[in-house]
């Protein structure tokens, strides 16, 4: 203990525990605080640090990526090395003290060495970790079940100033499942690396993104019968992140490794040469999948189809059929997280994942002798395509493609229990789908954007003063993935909560908008469309001024919510395009008449376009607004001018109709 320590400590004793108060225990905890501080060795640079970063818990010392791709007794062997070294910088350390190293069917761990170098008494000591503990992953989110694992240790004496050192070597015995390597910048990183080695009789690939991003310097070299690969960047610095952390790939530097072939003995085993290679086994995962064998599903595509009259018609049949009663549950479950499960199991159990309900879906058409495809897609998450890449690292989902007599392509994505026919999911617009249509054949083509028009918000309300409320009634329409999306909200809320939902999602005028008698259904049944009917009030919202009225008619106060934080740096991924129209029906009070009208409105950009419009018929004021998302992707260079737009058409919302007494 420091001299000022035992001072300290003994200058309390005399005082007598009861005579010490509040202001002095707090100086004791700051001094001894203070004095903890300096007795932490500065070998690894922790009072640089902790000045550097206050708010950081923790940074990277170190942290480096070696996978080495050999040719082992006759046998590809691939090890992914990691090793980090990180350095402890506050108290919130022992909340970081146990730490997991996850892997699954395709993998093995080797090597593993955790050590945590803890300061005591201004030097390090060492705690090797001894005791691991193999156990099951546990997923979050939905329903979902697969095959990973963890390796679960503690590091017991971690504290600020401590610095831990964990190194470990994933065995990969699938070669086509390679991850890629990504140079984070979540944390500041003192050192960071990526080394590939690779045998001479593998020939291997990569592809990079967004390596321009940050310093990262390339190079290449000879080390006897291996060739390497390095990339590495020194004094890396955080980049805060604005924006939605799922769509990072966009703009986080990464490489992605993959095999094209490998040669023993003088044989050539080609992996991924390119995107037939790709093809060619994904062609051999469905082929293990066994046709129907009782012929229940022979009898139950008849029941489906019934009199349908056309071959479109059985597809949309069988299509809503598996959409209803097969209940969606993720899975991945080493190769069942790739090949579809035999149709007559998911036909028994009723639930499955994308690539199950996708193969009931085809072989119920099939034993109709409707030929319906196989289809890997990816996810608007995912930044690059089939064009680009031809790993699994391209796509994460499937679904089945029809195409009709007229070659048009129908994407049948039955986990979605509330999209219509014939219209893709709303995530893989744009995107790039693989079409299996045979054993060795595929297309590649590309999923359309549905235009806005089908996509609508139809706000029509009738309104009128009483007193110095506005009361009346409103309808909203939906149609597209916009009916879609509200109906499974409003699907999910219960019964008593409804009104509730109602106000808080589709309010508007004021805070003190009070919505009353909300009723939606669907209009003939249609999952193309979503109808709410509904009464309601709007407390306090005319301001009256001497003889005069004032209203505005723009009750809508979404627009508010668009504007966009300037630091975004990470793209925004909009769910769609769509159309929003506002059209509503104001009687003027008896006894006024209008002095004065907002100006008619319209504005063109490629990114939305808007109108306002009014019109006075008889004693009625009409408003109608018009609003066209055009993009379904912002980029954060659009910003400042989605920004702009947005605030031109919150001045024109906040102008009011005069109203003046006759």
């Amino acid at each position: 203990m420091m001299k000022l320590e035992k001072k300290l400590v003994a200058l309390i004793f005399m005082m007598g525990m009861h005579m010490i108060n509040k202001k002095l225990l707090l100086i004791f905890c700051i001094i001894i605080s203070i004095a903890g501080f300096t007795q932490v060795s500065d070998e690894y640079g922790y009072h640089k640090y902790k000045k550097r970063f206050p708010k950081e818990s923790f940074i990277y010392l170190s942290l480096d990526y070696v996978d080495v791709f050999d040719i082992n007794k006759d046998e590809l062997e691939i090890t992914l090395g990691y090793r980090e070294k990180l350095l402890y910088l506050n108290n919130n350390a022992f909340q970081l003290s146990q730490r997991t190293v996850g892997y699954d069917q395709f993998t093995s761990i080797e090597n593993l060495d955790a050590t945590c170098y803890y300061p005591e008494n201004g030097k390090y000591k060492k705690e090797k970790v001894k005791d691991f503990i193999e156990e099951q992953s546990i997923s979050e989110g939905i329903s979902f079940y697969d095959d990973s694992k963890q390796r679960k240790f503690r590091y017991n004496k971690l504290r600020e100033g401590a610095v831990t050192d964990l190194q470990y070597d994933i065995l990969a015995n699938e070669p086509r499942l390679l991850n890629r390597r990504v140079f984070s910048r979540r944390l500041y990183k003192k050192e960071q690396s990526y080394t590939i080695r690779v045998h001479e009789d593998i020939d291997l690939g990569f592809k990079t993104f967004n390596m321009d991003k940050a310093d990262i310097q390339y190079s290449e070299s000879i080390d006897g019968d291996f060739k390497v690969y390095k990339w590495q960047v020194s004094d890396m610095e955080k980049l805060s992140t604005y924006g939605d952390d799922d769509n990072e790939l966009y703009i986080m530097p990464q490489v992605i490794p993959y095999i094209k072939s490998y040669s023993i003995d003088g044989e050539k085993i080609n992996i991924f040469r390119n995107l037939d290679d790709l093809y060619v086994w994904y062609s051999s995962l469905i082929a293990q999948v066994k046709p129907s064998e009782n012929g229940q599903l022979k009898k139950l595509a008849d029941s489906i189809t019934g009199g349908a009259v056309s071959e479109l018609e059985k597809v949309q049949k069988v299509y809503y059929w598996v959409q209803d009663k097969v209940k969606y549950i993720a899975f991945g479950d080493g190769y069942g997280g790739f090949v579809p499960r035999d149709p007559d199991q998911i036909y028994k159990r009723r639930f499955g994942d994308c690539k199950d309900m996708s193969c009931l879906t085809i072989n119920l058409l099939k034993e109709l002798d409707i030929p319906v495809y196989f289809t890997w897609v990816g996810t608007r998450e995912i930044p690059y395509g089939y064009s680009e890449l031809f790993t699994p690292q391209v796509d994460n989902h499937m679904i089945a493609t029809y195409y009709d007599n007229q070659d048009k392509a129908y994407y049948l994505d039955a986990t979605n229990p509330n999209l219509l026919f014939g219209r893709p999911s709303s995530f893989i617009q744009g995107k790039e789908v693989l079409v299996g249509l045979n054993e060795k054949e595929y297309r590649k083509d590309t999923v359309p954007i549905i235009e806005a028009n089908i996509n609508q918000e139809i706000d029509t309300l009738r309104m009128r003063l009483e007193g110095k409320k506005v009361v009346g009634q409103g309808s909203f329409l939906f149609t597209g993935y916009l009916a879609e999306e509200v109906y499974a909200e409003f699907k999910r809320t219960p019964k008593e909560d409804i009104i509730k939902r109602f106000n808080n999602k589709l309010s508007k005028g004021s805070n003190k908008f009070s919505g009353s008698k909300v009723e939606y259904y669907r209009p003939n049944e249609s999952k193309d469309s979503l109808r709410i009917d509904y009464d309601f009030e709007i407390d306090s919202y005319i301001s009256s001024i001497d003889n005069s009225l004032y209203v505005n008619l723009n009750l809508t106060k979404q627009f508010k919510e668009f504007k966009i934080n300037e630091k975004l740096n990470i793209p925004i991924i909009f769910d769609f395009k769509y159309f929003l129209k506002k059209k509503f029906y104001f009687d003027i009070p008896v006894g006024y008449n209008t002095a004065s009208i907002p100006e008619n409105i319209s504005f063109e950009s490629d990114l939305f376009n808007y109108s306002i419009e009014y019109l006075k018929k008889g004693s009625q004021l009409i408003y109608e607004l018009k609003f066209t998302q055009n993009i379904i992707q912002l980029q954060p260079e659009q910003v400042t001018e989605w920004n702009k737009y947005i605030a031109n058409l919150s001045d024109v919302l906040d102008e009011s109709v005069k109203l003046t007494k006759n």
